[in-house]
């Protein structure tokens, strides 16, 4: 007997007219791509875009969806960020290019643990380069962040796109 292979579905994305010009320059939940989302999946949470990844959530499939960014799409937002005109259009997210992660049902207890070892960290406010108004500048405590293999060496997604 076979089991059934659970996958994000294929969507296909219509970014329109109103979705650029109600867009944010470099912000990656409110830009024109995101506010697509939202008009084109219902059920969608939170999105985000970027030149690597469109991500959004689904509380009724349970799922986080990640996709990675069609050529298309970076083409798009790297033009936008610079100020470069845009006109609507219509691009696609494949299951294959994608992955789900199960929303977080974390019980009350851990729920609480979470709280007691965030207010554990501190935040160091500060005025970054000494200027400015003041924000928060580092966190003392917690866990550092994972260390990637091999992390000394840095890869961008796109080659392509140089000034």
């Amino acid at each position: 007997m076979t089991q059934a292979v659970l996958r994000a579905p294929n969507k296909s994305i219509f970014v329109s007219q109103e979705n650029i010009d109600f867009a944010i320059k470099k912000d990656s939940s409110h830009c024109m791509f995101a506010d697509a989302i939202k008009d084109n999946i219902t059920s969608a949470q939170r999105p985000e875009v970027d030149i690597q990844t469109i991500r959004w959530s689904d509380p009724e499939a349970g799922y986080r969806y990640v996709y990675l960014t069609p050529s298309s799409v970076q083409e798009a937002i790297v033009k936008w960020d610079r100020g470069e005109k845009i006109e609507p259009f219509t691009y696609k997210l494949k299951s294959k290019e994608a992955q789900m992660f199960p929303l977080s049902s974390l019980s009350e207890e851990q729920k609480a643990d979470k709280r007691e070892y965030n207010a554990k960290r501190k935040l160091v406010v500060g005025k970054a380069n000494g200027q400015g108004r003041e924000e928060v500048v580092g966190i003392v405590g917690g866990t550092p962040p994972p260390r990637v293999p091999g992390g000394r060496r840095r890869i961008f997604g796109i080659k392509a796109f140089r000034e």
